[in-house]
């Protein structure tokens, strides 16, 4: 079996398809990693992620070095920013996860009292003081 990434000239779709492709597949294994809580997984794909997204990126900064380069084609650009989304996914998934835990640590050092976690509404995370007891009369 041949190795195709070798034989097509640097910078080609077909080489970004396959990364691509790849960097996707990785991407969903640290999705289910992130939702099941399986940390050992998630760390185990940390490194191939790392490999893909350095490889695209210097594949697009030769791109953008060549004289009168071409776009990607239409399905490379499609899958890079379905790669794009899925990476904002789990980004998202690993600040919620934070969340929790801060919260957690928080409630567990400080017994439960004082302060509490609230959204603001820009829908961010603004620390408050709370009282626990009902101080309306």
């Amino acid at each position: 079996m041949t190795d195709t990434t070798l034989q097509a000239p640097v910078g080609s779709d077909d080489i970004v398809l396959s990364l691509a492709h790849r960097l996707a597949q990785v991407l969903e294994t640290e999705f289910e990693s992130l939702k099941n809580q399986r940390v050992e997984a998630f760390e185990a794909v940390q490194p191939e992620k790392e490999a893909l997204l350095v490889r695209l990126k210097g594949l697009a900064e030769a791109r953008e070095a060549s004289v009168g380069a071409a776009a990607w084609s239409e399905s490379a650009r499609t899958l890079l920013l379905r790669c794009r989304e899925a990476h904002l996914r789990n980004e998202c998934l690993v600040r919620h996860h934070l969340v929790v835990i801060r919260g957690t640590l928080d409630a567990l050092s400080s017994g439960g009292q004082g302060r509490v976690d609230t959204y603001d509404r820009s829908g961010r995370i603004g620390r408050t003081s709370a009282s626990w007891s009902d101080d309306r009369a």
